[in-house]
């Protein structure tokens, strides 16, 4: 992936060391690395998926986490020895006395991306937006009171969808480097509608602290990530 694997840094206000994230293409991966790099566990499960672009973008995913990590660890991306730890969260072999490494990936239409941190649990997440009629009813399940009011507060149908993606993004990403998967109470005292301010928020979700930015994206996407404060 020579040439195509330049990173986004994103530097946290709690963390001396930047986040780095790559965002690539799906078809750029998949035309780069092929799939020799999978595990034989990766391969099967690729092959589960019902439909092919659903597939495409797991292999794709794994992949360019295996070249991030591979080149991290001076190791080659085939012979990394991936596990999910309790939670689903997945984490890496690492050689003998090599430091810790924290690492999120996400997928979404025709990308995929992984953050890294060598400081602190991270998450990542991007999202492709989308005319999507039912947010209203997501957003009650699953957005905090005050994101609510601050999407109502917007005026036009298309900006509201589009703040719902924002902060539904901002959320999965801080999600994940919390370690809860969706499972961000919206009842909590954590809400991350800050973001809709174009600027970095500091929440609190179940006594820990989280700080979630957004990154540059592909046009009609989404791109967020979140480190443990």
């Amino acid at each position: 992936m020579k040439n195509r694997l330049q990173p986004q840094y994103w530097q946290p206000l709690y963390r001396n060391v930047p986040v780095k994230v790559w965002t690539v293409s799906v078809s750029s991966v998949l035309g780069t690395c092929g799939t020799a790099g999978l595990s034989d566990a990766e391969r099967d499960r690729a092959g589960r998926f019902r439909r092919e672009e659903d597939s495409r973008r797991f292999r794709a995913s794994r992949l360019l986490l295996r070249e991030v990590l591979g080149r991290h660890l001076r190791t080659r991306p085939g012979d990394l020895q991936l596990k999910k730890a309790p939670g689903g969260r997945l984490s890496v072999v690492l050689p003998p006395g090599f430091p810790p490494v924290f690492f999120s990936l996400s997928r979404s239409g025709d990308f995929c991306t992984v953050a890294l941190s060598g400081s602190a649990e991270v998450g990542v997440d991007i999202e492709k937006t989308r005319e999507f009629p039912g947010w209203e009813a997501v957003a009650q399940a699953w957005l905090s009171k005050g994101e609510r009011s601050a999407i109502r507060a917007l005026v036009g149908e298309s900006s509201r969808t589009e703040a719902f993606f924002r902060l539904w993004c901002t959320r999965e990403a801080a999600a994940k480097a919390l370690g809860l998967g969706l499972a961000l109470d919206p009842r909590s005292a954590g809400s991350l509608e800050g973001i809709l301010e174009g600027r970095q928020v500091v929440a609190v979700f179940g006594g820990r602290t989280v700080e979630v930015a957004e990154m540059e994206a592909p046009q009609g996407y989404r791109l967020a990530v979140a480190s443990v404060a």
